[in-house]
């Protein structure tokens, strides 16, 4: 696979070097900080020439084929817009929003780690990035498990809050 790499707010580093995949080929990166992505590249075989400053999308967009263009860097809510006034077609543009951030967040793990400990926990909460930061387990004297996560919906409140009372770990009433 030819991929068009898009990396933000210095994304690059251990971790994300970890996820790129010698199998595919990579026609170009385009990043906020070239200097510092050439210096972690190059000694991995990744030429300098195909390193791009985000100003330099449009035209990388125009002149590089790719089957994909893959975007992760923390905060960067409107990198979706960006890519797509450059005309990428939403089918080939995929968008690992935090995944080298403290954002990441397994939601699968955590249910599952919950319905495997729910009798240590009395409280549950669910929510948007406005109640994570919020709902901090070390400022309630019962203990807390904090499901909220960024651009959290209602519809995934809803499931997770089922999951979470269908294991018996729900409480029926509630005590102020």
């Amino acid at each position: 696979m030819r991929i068009l790499l898009i990396s933000m707010n210095n994304g690059f580093n251990d971790d994300v070097l970890k996820l790129l995949n010698p199998e595919n080929e990579y026609c170009a990166f385009v990043v906020d900080n070239v200097e510092a992505t050439r210096a972690l590249l190059s000694p991995l075989g990744y030429p300098a020439e195909k390193i791009f400053p985000f100003y330099e999308l449009q035209d990388c967009v125009k002149n590089f084929y790719f089957d994909c263009v893959l975007c992760f860097g923390a905060g960067e809510l409107t990198l979706p817009d960006e890519v797509k006034r450059c005309g990428v077609p939403r089918n080939k543009f995929i968008h690992l929003y935090g995944i080298n951030s403290g954002y990441n967040f397994l939601l699968n793990r955590a249910l599952d780690y919950y319905k495997k400990n729910f009798k240590q926990f009395k409280i549950f909460a669910t929510g948007m990035s406005y109640s994570q930061h919020v709902f901090l387990p070390e400022v309630f004297t019962k203990k807390l498990f904090n499901f909220c996560i960024p651009s959290q919906d209602l519809y995934y409140d809803y499931k997770i809050a089922k999951s979470v009372i269908s294991t018996g770990g729900g409480v029926k009433t509630c005590t102020y």
